[in-house]
């Protein structure tokens, strides 16, 4: 039996459109993630832009969604930077 004969016999219509849909399915999920974590991604460097002009952390968190705690790793964790890269350390 050759191996398209035993394919054959597994890709009818409704076999075909099942995968077809689940294709989709699986298509619209990866782009669904993908805006996700643009956005997420987006408001990250607008908080950081706006650490960087000293704005203060409520208004941080009022304009990107962040909570305040996430605003203030952030701003540790861009002071830890800021300091490796002025002693130029690298890890």
């Amino acid at each position: 039996m050759s191996l398209e004969y035993f394919l054959n016999g597994f890709m009818d219509d409704e076999f075909c459109n099942t995968m077809f849909t689940m294709e989709n399915k699986i298509k619209e999920t990866g782009r669904a993630e993908g805006k996700i974590e643009g956005k997420s991604e987006e408001k990250l460097e607008i908080a950081k832009t706006m650490l960087k002009d000293n704005c203060n952390m409520k208004k941080i968190s009022k304009f990107t969604g962040l909570t305040i705690e996430d605003v203030r790793k952030l701003k540790n964790d861009l002071k830890s930077c800021i300091s490796l890269e002025y002693f130029k350390i690298d890890i």
